[in-house]
């Protein structure tokens, strides 16, 4: 494709259109399924019974420079087999994954520190101990479990816990690392849009207090504009500053996985803006930079596609990488929202098909050849695979219901 060649992929994109989308192949979801069912015998082989998996950082692979690893098992590992059983159960509407998804919940429910944050589990030194900005990333995935399973299984304790972790990201500053201000985007903005179809029943009375845009102190009384708010505070002030002419951000968030999170901030707050009054001030103040900038993170990823439709581990690689948070991000991106409705549709179709290549290509290296137990990998690659099971047709995109 001539938008790959050379300096092109460092090139400046529109902000105001999606550039064109090859046509893609039918996804094959009888590899899909196929590949998903080995996922999950490699996890029931590391399950420990109690929504958990795995032994964290001590498992072979995962963070090998950490001399003394922390072998409680990691919030990750629970968050993204949530997902991706409760995604994958719109399809297959198998027992035990909802069983697993639930009992995942659970779990992630008993590891909720009092403050409302998830830890990052890294060294027994310090055993357990958080991550000081880590804990932006397993809080955002951890909320996002949560609500798939409020919204799979209707109980308001997932709800309630969802909302405890946005009340900590309330208080939370941004950070440097701009995918770590968009786990909380992500979070705040989805827990917003939840809360405002729950039943009145279900909804949580505010545990904190926490600073408005007028700097006064006051209970959450609505905590759908302050979420939002909050939402777009960390976008105005850690997403935003930092985005490339070519529609990326600079060093190791030029990567296709990082890039595909902070995308799926973008499509978060998106959705959930409509929330607002017509003339609540954020759409002036956010809402048009927001687009502009989501068109030029989505034609980022076109100028990336390889010639076998794959994606670029970043605008400087020539090797193709794992398209799995990109097409997540656009499984949730409304295509209104940025204008390119068969546009979107049809890069959310290339990239199906190119996550079920990706990982029937690497599925021979998520196993320790030693222990014969699954890596690191295979929880995000469940969660991908169930995305692709919830929202593909063969060969199509179709729309999450509701």
């Amino acid at each position: 494709m001539e938008n790959n060649a050379g300096t092109a992929r460092t090139a400046a994109v529109p902000r105001d259109r999606i550039l064109d989308v090859p046509k893609s192949p039918m996804v094959d979801r009888k590899l899909a399924k196929a590949l998903f069912a080995e996922l999950h015998e490699r996890s029931e082989a590391v399950y420990n019974g109690d929504g958990s998996w795995g032994h964290g950082c001590a498992d072979h692979g995962v963070f090998p420079h950490i001399d003394t690893p922390c072998s409680r098992p990691m919030i990750r590992q629970t968050t993204w087999r949530v997902s991706s059983y409760l995604a994958a159960n719109s399809l297959l509407n198998e027992p035990i994954f909802a069983e697993r998804a639930r009992l995942g919940c659970e779990h992630l429910m008993r590891e909720q520190r009092v403050d409302g944050y998830f830890p990052y589990y890294l060294d027994d030194s310090g055993w357990p101990i958080s991550d000081a900005d880590g804990i932006m990333f397993i809080t955002g995935i951890a909320v996002d479990a949560l609500l798939d399973g409020y919204e799979a299984f209707g109980d308001s304790r997932f709800l309630h816990a969802a909302y405890r972790g946005c009340e900590w990201a309330m208080h939370y500053p941004h950070v440097m690392n701009t995918n770590y201000n968009s786990f909380c985007v992500f979070a705040l903005s989805r827990t917003a849009s939840v809360l405002a179809t729950a039943p009145t029943g279900h909804r949580p009375l505010p545990s904190f207090t926490w600073a408005t845009r007028r700097g006064n102190k006051r209970p959450g009384e609505n905590p759908i504009d302050d979420f939002i708010w909050r939402a777009q505070y960390f976008t105005h002030y850690g997403v935003f500053p930092n985005q490339q002419p070519n529609g990326g951000w600079p060093g190791h968030n030029s990567w296709i996985w990082y890039h595909g999170l902070i995308l799926l901030g973008h499509a978060r707050l998106l959705g959930a803006l409509p929330l607002l009054p017509c003339d609540h001030v954020l759409h002036g103040l956010v809402g048009q930079p927001l687009r502009e900038s989501a068109v030029a993170a989505v034609n980022y990823l076109i100028l990336n596609l390889t010639p076998e439709l794959e994606l670029y581990k970043n605008h400087e690689s020539t090797e193709p990488g794992s398209p799995g948070f990109p097409f997540y991000a656009l499984c949730v991106l409304r295509p209104e929202d940025v204008g390119g409705g068969e546009a979107v549709a049809k890069l959310r179709a290339l990239l199906a098909v190119a996550v079920v290549r990706n990982i029937d290509r690497e599925r021979s290296i998520m196993v320790n050849p030693e222990t014969k137990l699954p890596g690191d990998a295979t929880a995000g690659n469940m969660l991908m695979l169930g995305h692709v099971l919830k929202y593909m047709d063969e060969g199509s995109v179709r729309p999450k219901a509701g």
